[in-house]
């Protein structure tokens, strides 16, 4: 017979599906309670309906689970979720920062809940995954309430009504003015359409329910927060198909849920959050062809490939990997070659025509090379050329680390030129000023301390697969491989265009998921065959990885209003 703690383990809260509703249902709620008719005060009733949903969301939580368990009463918990939800209501009417209110009422809810669980023997891997995950909601959907449109963005330029400019806000103007693609080339116009159409279609169905234009456009940042909020579904199922452990699941979790980037960029308007989304899926698709070869997993790898490169051409550097895989099979299997031809070219006739269509169209009419990228100017006072490659690369300037962030580089010469620095610098701030403050130049050290960590894991968990043999040697060469693609191209960016924007994290967000599967691959030596000295690198990657959590989670909380 099985006793409780089976049961519930067996019948975990944790399906993919329902997660994406929810965080669908959680960003739609936080569009709807803001005043649409005025894009720039935060309603106090809308916030405490966010509040409500989270804690309702819980609340049914914790009373599925009771049900399904044969725990003790939940009783205490609930008065806590009344009490959480009381306070943090008096919290947003009473105080002056009501957003900062409603994301700490909304955390302690839900580190409430995992303690209550865990008491109760209830905290299974995949509820703590699925309670990551909503701190990751939380911290995203925050961000965007006190970041407005026209703040912290990439080449944006304005969302104003029938004025179009060059700009992706311009670019999608264009698209839902006219109903077509920009009939003329121009600064933003050379990036595909993908992600501007599907923001073109958001602001003409806000419109049409009679949502200000202004509103509509802040409501943009829903949607890029809702392809944030989706690559932490999409990396929990990379890591399971890897095989990763459950502590292993958890501590990579943790990284992506935290990662100040996925709250910069879920708050960006341009194009890079869905093309990092379809990078995802494309390595998850690729991963589980590798592991059973079917054709609706050819299907699903040739759709997000080909839907990555129609939102930004930097996706298809995925192609050359997975070329290298297509070979490799081919050379194993080759008693298989007709079935494995046949699936090659399923793949190219959809992600070919699909990805490359934009480009075509532009190389046809404007005589735009497919690679095309718009080049500033040496006397941008952007410019980095001026410095040595081994000021760029390796005389990493010391003194500059914890100076957060660099000044406006618009505004003179830019601060900061080293590539390394500048790497690690926006990749918790983006390109933006941000007060020295202790949270901050905190965050700045164990990040500096986790990037050093998850190289030193990558190397070790490569050769140790490779020596051993492992089952996991082709996920850890992939792995190995994405970072690999993404770190070269970033690299030859950088001197090819040597600009200050063009060092940003932005460009290579998918080492995110690999230095998070490496770091959790390490968590996943097993203690016997672990030595000491491997058994304190972990220790200290565990107490690295909490203290980058609470550290991201102050810096980006006391930003708040």
């Amino acid at each position: 017979m099985q006793s409780a703690q089976q049961r519930i383990h067996k019948k975990e809260i944790w399906n993919g599906g329902y997660c994406l509703l929810g965080m669908a249902a959680i960003l739609l709620l936080s569009f709807v309670c803001i005043d649409p008719l005025d894009p720039q005060p935060l309603t106090k009733p809308g916030l405490c309906a966010i509040l409500l949903v989270i804690n309702l969301l819980l609340f049914a939580g914790v009373a599925f689970w009771r049900r399904q368990s044969a725990a003790a009463s939940q009783k205490p918990l609930f008065i806590l979720f009344g009490l959480s939800l009381l306070g943090g209501a008096l919290g947003i009417y009473l105080l002056d920062r009501p957003v900062a209110t409603l994301m700490l009422t909304a955390l302690f809810a839900l580190a409430m809940t995992a303690v209550a669980l865990y008491i109760n023997g209830g905290l299974s891997s995949g509820t703590v995954v699925l309670l990551l995950m909503a701190c990751g909601v939380v911290l995203r959907v925050g961000y965007i309430l006190y970041t407005s449109v026209g703040e912290r963005q990439h080449d944006m330029g304005e969302f104003v009504y029938t004025n179009i400019d060059y700009g992706h806000a311009g670019y999608i103007n264009t698209i839902f003015e006219t109903g077509k693609l920009p009939q003329k080339d121009g600064w933003q116009y050379y990036h595909p359409p993908l992600h501007h159409i599907l923001a073109a279609l958001w602001l003409k169905v806000s419109t049409g329910l009679g949502v200000s234009y202004a509103r509509a456009a802040e409501g943009i940042q829903n949607l890029t927060c809702f392809y944030s909020c989706a690559c932490m579904v999409v990396a929990y199922r990379i890591f399971r198909e890897t095989g990763l452990s459950a502590k292993g699941q958890v501590l990579g979790m943790s990284i992506l849920a935290f990662h100040p980037t996925f709250l910069i960029l879920g708050g960006s308007v341009n194009n890079d959050m869905l093309m990092i989304l379809c990078t995802f899926l494309t390595v998850l698709f690729l991963i589980r062809w590798m592991k059973a070869g079917l054709l609706r997993d050819m299907v699903g790898l040739a759709l997000s490939l080909g839907f990555g490169m129609l939102s930004k051409m930097s996706a298809a550097m995925l192609a050359l990997l997975i070329g290298a895989v297509f070979i490799i099979r081919l050379m194993k299997e080759k008693r298989e070659w007709k079935r494995l031809w046949g699936q090659y070219f399923v793949f190219a006739g959809l992600s070919i025509p699909l990805g490359m269509s934009y480009a075509l169209r532009n190389y046809l009419r404007f005589n735009q090379p497919f690679t095309f990228v718009p080049a500033l100017t040496r006397d941008n006072p952007q410019y980095v050329g001026n410095r040595s490659f081994w000021e760029r690369t390796v005389l990493i300037p010391v003194r500059d680390i914890m100076t957060l962030f660099r000044p406006d580089p618009f505004q003179g010469v830019p601060a900061d030129y080293n590539i390394p620095l500048y790497l690690c610098k926006t990749s918790l701030f983006g390109e933006y000023t941000f007060a020295a403050s202790f949270f901050a130049k905190g965050l700045m050290g164990v990040n500096l301390l986790m990037i050093a960590l998850s190289l030193l894991a990558m190397i070790f968990v490569i050769m140790r697969d490779i020596r051993r043999q492992s089952g996991a040697t082709l996920y850890s060469l992939l792995m190995g491989g994405v970072w690999l693609i993404w770190v070269a191209s970033y690299v030859q960016f950088c001197f090819s265009f040597p600009h200050d924007c063009t060092m940003d994290f932005r460009y290579i967000v998918p080492t995110l998921l690999t230095g998070a599967y490496f770091l959790a691959r390490l968590w996943d030596t097993p203690a016997e065959q672990a030595s000491r000295s491997t058994r304190g690198l972990r220790m200290g990657l565990t107490a690295c990885v909490g203290l980058f959590c609470l550290a991201a989670t102050a810096v980006y909380i006391t930003a708040a209003n």
